[in-house]
């Protein structure tokens, strides 16, 4: 707990990656459902039967087929932010833990971390898209 503290305490910028989360899933939802919708609608109407209140949508083979794409898009999308998240997280944990303490400047325990969250953003972005992106394929297939 006190090693966890101080690294929030020395990369405090750390706190505001989960909200930018969650506001980038907000945005993926808010532009996903509209369209899914929009694909799940296509096909052929029927009027309702027996006195029910609704009616009934036809899909061809490949209507139900687009939707099923759609609805694994959607999910994977939404494991990929989730996992950028994380690796951007962990990284700066990692580039903090492992830096060189400061020296000669009267706090024993301060370390030399500049713009880590940076850093794990250009390490994620350069160096494992592709895994977060199959990592997030996975969680989505399962």
């Amino acid at each position: 707990m006190e090693t966890a503290a101080d690294f929030v305490t020395e990369v405090c910028l750390i706190v505001l990656v989960p909200p930018i989360t969650t506001l980038l899933i907000s945005l993926w939802v808010m532009f996903w459902v509209p369209t899914f919708v929009y694909v799940w609608c296509q096909g052929e109407f029927a009027a309702a039967e027996n006195g029910a209140i609704y009616g009934k949508v036809t899909w061809t083979e490949e209507t139900r087929y687009s939707v099923l794409v759609y609805l694994f898009g959607g999910l994977w999308g939404a494991a990929f932010i989730s996992a950028c998240n994380q690796f951007i997280i962990a990284s700066a944990a990692c580039i903090w833990y492992f830096s060189p303490r400061k020296t000669g400047e009267g706090n024993e325990n301060d370390k030399d971390v500049e713009m880590a969250i940076t850093r794990s953003v250009y390490r994620m972005f350069r160096y494992h898209l592709g895994s977060l992106a199959f990592g997030s394929f996975l969680v989505a297939v399962v």
